[in-house]
């Protein structure tokens, strides 16, 4: 005991000038060096909230993901007691320490002050962090708790060497350095805090001077519990290791694709910064919320900026007779106001279809027997440019229709994309486990409906249509000889286009006469209380029709998403997204 008392002792005389000149507000983003390219911000003043938040954004990934990330948070709701997240959880230490049982909520959480930040310089292809490369930054108002938590860490170590630097004593571990300075404690590798300490010596400017975060920062929430930060490219290499784990050639055909977006579409959109990573910034906070402390409930702003935004169309709420038309099992709705937009990105992504196994193998979508045979190369942005131009070429110069003359020019811009489930009865033909949707506003009924009949004349090779009629209005049929299901159905109901495969435009016509429709769930009635949502998931049956249980269904750990974008100038995009638990009670 006297001896751990006295080496508590010397770190504290030995390395902090003064003690009594104490500074407890500290900005620990000021401290990271101007070099990082990202760190995550973690507020503790009221780590249960955090706490929630943090296995919230995990319960979330767990729905999509499940293969990758295992959800625990939710399940402890049905059991007394109930238990909630460590943040041991997700802060290990036991690398940088080289202790095996070192534990954040016993050893750390009992000193930090306020918030801490986890900082790395740089990341892998597969958005791996080398220990070197991390750097924790800890606030504290007590740095004798804070010397004495760090004993048994430096105590364990097989070999401790310690040096100087701008008058603070810096102790390397076997796998890191930890050095106590004033009000704050650095653990990392030495040459990261040092760059640190060059910092708070006026000698170096830190990572808070960068504009583009200084300006990222000033549109996010103020109030967050946890805020991430990532460069552009960083951004990017986050996007792909979600998306693919960290593939390389996945990444050159995202940033292909929202090249291809930018090449393609008329006006410039928030996908096409985030996918060709031409982004300055992006940051992302958890806020507060009133909710229950046992369910799995988050809240989250994704700010984006691109200093090089040109003219950005500005979305609004999408018309509520397009919401009118939805059917009340309706698990996936996107919605927006620039149709031809919409259009021109899915056509950007199109050419790009065989390698979609290989830009998705993180939701566990089997690469394409031609992607690996490498008998194809990856696409550019020019490439699919091409495609598409050369396509739509070649359909006008044959059959003299324009996408744009004969279709697009006849819709108003408003639309939405949905899907309906029906897991267990895959769509003829297209052996899709969900039926989809697509409403789109039209100018002129009679001429987008006759632009689309020709569209699916064209592309599916059907010289002659079944134009039988589900009711008065009148909805044109492809229908199958083998099966009495149609393929597609098309038509126009109140200036609505309504393209819907499989059973789909049946519970439209159920929905236009008021009856079953989405709006009136009270699942919808969580998200509508405001403005509509861009992107709403019903997260329950669409984990059960992509990611099915053995031995059937099961609940997933929450039941709703909702997420909405805006463009707020100067070239920041916001996103909010909202997931929600037992919105149905």
């Amino acid at each position: 005991m006297l001896k751990k008392i006295l080496w508590v002792l010397a770190v504290l005389f030995a390395s902090i000038t003064p003690v009594a000149a104490q500074q407890p507000d500290v900005n620990p983003v000021a401290l990271i060096p101007a070099d990082f390219a990202g760190f995550v911000n973690i507020r503790v003043d009221n780590d249960k909230d955090t706490l929630v938040s943090l296995d919230a954004v995990r319960d979330t990934a767990s729905i999509f993901q499940p293969a990758r990330v295992q959800a625990t948070g939710l399940q402890s709701i049905f059991s007394f007691p109930i238990q909630l997240e460590e943040f041991d959880d997700f802060i290990v230490l036991d690398t940088l320490t080289d202790v095996e049982d070192a534990s954040f909520t016993n050893d750390i959480l009992p000193w930090v002050t306020g918030d801490f930040v986890v900082a790395y310089r740089e990341s892998g292809d597969d958005f791996t962090l080398d220990a070197e490369d991390v750097l924790f930054i800890f606030p504290t108002e007590n740095i004798f708790l804070a010397a004495q938590s760090f004993q048994r860490f430096i105590a364990a170590q097989s070999n401790v060497e310690e040096s100087d630097y701008r008058d603070v004593r810096l102790y390397e571990l076997d796998e890191s350095t930890v050095a106590f300075a004033e009000n704050v404690v650095f653990l990392g590798s030495s040459e990261s805090i040092q760059a640190s300490l060059d910092i708070m010596s006026g000698e170096a400017v830190g990572f808070d001077e960068d504009e583009a975060y200084q300006i990222v920062k000033q549109a996010a929430p103020d109030d967050a519990l946890a805020f991430a930060y990532l460069t552009g490219e960083e951004s990017l290499s986050a996007l792909n290791f979600i998306l693919s784990g960290g593939d390389e050639a996945s990444r050159a055909l995202l940033q292909a694709i929202g090249d291809a977006m930018g090449r393609l579409r008329t006006d410039e959109s928030l996908l096409e910064y985030v996918l060709s990573g031409s982004a300055d910034g992006v940051g992302i906070s958890l806020v507060p919320e009133d909710r229950p402390k046992f369910r799995a409930n988050l809240d989250a702003v994704i700010t984006v900026y691109d200093a090089e935004v040109g003219e950005v169309t500005q979305s609004s709420p999408v018309d509520d007779a397009l919401l009118e038309l939805l059917p009340h099992n309706t698990m996936l709705m996107l919605a927006g106001s620039d149709v031809d937009g919409f259009v021109f990105d899915v056509l950007s992504a199109a050419p790009t279809l065989n390698f979609a196994g290989q830009a998705l193998q993180g939701f566990s979508v089997q690469p394409s027997i031609a992607s690996r045979s490498g008998a194809f190369s990856l696409p550019t942005g020019t490439d699919i440019e091409t495609a598409v131009t050369t396509s739509l070429a070649a359909i006008q110069s044959a059959a003299g229709y324009s996408l744009e003359n004969s279709l697009l020019n006849y819709l108003s811009g408003d639309y939405v994309l949905a899907m309906i489930p029906r897991p267990n009865n895959p769509t003829p033909l297209f052996d899709t486990r969900a039926d989809f949707l697509l409403l789109a506003q039209v100018d002129d009924a009679e001429e987008a409906l006759d632009g689309v009949t020709r569209l699916v004349q064209l592309t599916l090779g059907v010289q002659s249509l079944d134009s039988s009629s589900l009711d008065e209005d009148g909805f044109i049929t492809v229908a199958l000889t083998a099966t009495d299901e149609p393929l597609m159905r098309f038509g126009v109901l109140d200036d609505v286009l309504v393209v819907a495969t499989g059973m789909a435009a049946e519970a439209v016509l159920e929905a236009h006469e008021g009856d079953d429709r989405l709006i009136d769930q009270p699942q919808w009635a969580a998200f509508a209380e405001g403005e509509n949502p861009d992107l709403y998931i019903d997260l329950t049956p669409f984990s059960n029709t992509f990611f099915p249980t053995p031995g059937g269904p099961g609940p997933a750990v929450a039941d709703q998403l909702g997420l909405w974008t805006r463009y707020e100038g100067d070239g920041i995009f916001q996103i909010d997204v909202t997931v929600r638990s037992d919105v149905r009670s």
